[in-house]
């Protein structure tokens, strides 16, 4: 009887997903000039089936935003990602996928994706140290059609960046409220101003996200590494006069000049969409972005929900991103 009772109970536990954490090597950052580890920490999601068998999965590779890491997306307060998955996947709502989830913060706070002659190779690392270590060590699917790339904020515009710069690794990209869509000089002016009265790294700190982003953005877009104290180029001097050479090398990594050399290449993800909140101050930017593409005949989705730039995540990500990346990318059959 006790037997029964214990084998009634086992029958109705509910399968959960497994959640590895470990640490990937980067050539790409290897010898970066401001010291930041090339062995970042990853962490992986793996489907409640992964171990009991060989079958192969696709894989969606999150990005995090700017002050962020990996272990936020675990945070049940933002998303809790692996018992949404877990709830998914027992209800059906979406294939079996891995999710991967790179810790990217580095010295400047967010690495922006780029490759940068002054803190490493951030591109590279995603594109190709972590996808090659990725689909080297885990039963992927290992093509591009079965590779998706999503994120917010920064890591929404990390996952529009990469996506249509390299639509040959990823098939399909969602940026859940990206960054950096469009040049706005009045929306980095003031900071960068403000960031170039500093004499080091904390005292743009204690001026406030803004300048420590400005920093970033220069650290990203514009290095300099003969600039002392940073090693980097602003756009705008300290009286707050443009300094065009530097604003066309901010400018280049807009997502709209990224769209247009995007549509000026052969290849195509087959899904592309982003999402803004209607009180969020980067909607009027990312209307613009939606427009280019529709001019530029992007094949793309763009959506607009009732919130600010940090609102509704969870719900997000469980209704719109994760059933988004399960159509976009192909299974095994």
């Amino acid at each position: 009887m006790l037997a029964a009772v214990v084998s009634a109970a086992a029958g109705n536990l509910k399968p959960h997903g497994q959640l590895v954490h470990i640490k990937v090597h980067s050539a790409a950052l290897e010898n970066n000039i401001v010291g930041d580890p090339p062995d970042r920490d990853v962490s992986i999601y793996l489907p409640p089936d992964y171990e009991s068998g060989s079958k192969r999965y696709p894989v969606l590779y999150l990005l995090h935003g700017y002050t962020g890491t990996d272990r936020g997306w675990m945070n049940p307060d933002y998303v809790g990602l692996p018992e949404m998955m877990d709830r998914l996947l027992q209800h059906h709502a979406i294939q079996p996928m891995i999710v991967v989830m790179p810790n990217s913060f580095n010295r400047f706070a967010g690495s922006f994706y780029a490759n940068s002659e002054l803190s490493g190779g951030w591109e590279d690392f995603i594109v190709h140290d972590l996808v090659g270590y990725i689909d080297a060590h885990y039963r992927t699917i290992a093509k591009a059609g079965s590779r998706g790339i999503a994120g917010h904020s920064m890591g929404g515009y990390g996952a529009l960046r990469l996506g249509m710069l390299h639509p040959d690794v990823f098939s399909a990209a969602y940026g859940m409220s990206p960054c950096c869509t469009v040049w706005a000089p009045e929306e980095f002016r003031s900071d960068v101003v403000t960031a170039q009265r500093a004499q080091n790294l904390q005292q743009i700190v204690e001026d406030g996200i803004g300048p420590q982003g400005a920093l970033a953005f220069a650290a990203a877009f514009s290095p300099d590494v003969h600039n002392p104290p940073f090693g980097v180029d602003w756009p705008f001097d300290a009286a707050g006069r443009p300094v065009p050479p530097v604003i066309d090398l901010w400018k280049a990594n807009m997502l709209d000049e990224i769209t247009a050399a995007y549509v000026a290449g052969r290849q195509r993800l087959s899904a592309l969409a982003f999402d803004v909140g209607r009180q969020d101050d980067l909607l009027p930017t990312e209307r613009q972005l939606n427009q280019q593409m529709t001019k530029l005949g992007v094949k793309h989705q763009y959506s607009e929900y009732d919130g600010n730039h940090s609102d509704h995540i969870r719900e997000r990500m469980e209704e719109v991103v994760l059933p988004f990346m399960s159509k976009a990318l192909k299974g095994s059959n």
